[in-house]
């Protein structure tokens, strides 16, 4: 069954990574905690409902 997954995978043209998530890097705050270990941050909520 495995090499049928595989073709399948193969014919979709699916391709996996690992450790390439998507990130956003701020242009003008690449510094601060709110982009680089915190969850959350004031101009990080406000980027998000820019983007939406």
């Amino acid at each position: 069954m495995t090499g049928a997954v595989d073709a399948r995978l193969r014919e979709d043209d699916v391709c996996l990574t690992m450790g390439g998530e998507p990130t956003f890097v701020s242009i003008d705050d690449m510094d601060s905690a709110e982009w680089n270990t915190e969850a959350l941050g004031a101009r990080k909520r406000e980027r998000t409902e820019v983007l939406l």
